[in-house]
């Protein structure tokens, strides 16, 4: 299936972009240099999803986003946010794929007038 809007390229796209800390290089870990961030501070991550500070704490608490601590603070790793970004994109694909299946099942020619009753429809007079 072709996919028109490449989600997990486009999160990819917002980590590589995210500025550094004040007096580091954009882009750069916390040693410096310019290689890639490996690990996002929370409100980073919430910035990179385009969720609340609450809400992403909200997906970390339920297990479905992987965090790591690193002496007393909280950081989510790249790989966890892209893998959670292709776990929503699947799901998402997945629900469509069902139901354009279930719409085509339902829109046979002249079968939806046989469903009318089991649609709750009354035929006209």
């Amino acid at each position: 299936m072709a996919q028109i809007w490449e989600p997990v390229g486009a999160a990819e796209r917002a980590v590589r972009e995210l500025p550094g800390e004040p007096g580091q290089p954009a882009g750069g870990a916390e040693g410096g240099g310019s290689g890639p961030q490996l690990l996002l501070t929370v409100p980073e991550a919430a910035a990179v999803l385009r969720v609340s500070r609450g809400k992403l704490y909200e997906l970390l608490r339920g297990g479905q986003l992987l965090s790591v601590r690193v002496g007393g603070s909280r950081r989510v790793p790249q790989a966890a946010v892209l893998r959670y970004v292709q776990e929503l994109t699947e799901s998402a694909e997945q629900e469509l794929a069902a139901r354009r299946a279930a719409d085509a099942a339902t829109t046979t020619a002249g079968d939806w007038r046989a469903r009318w009753p089991e649609l709750g429809l009354h035929r006209p007079a």
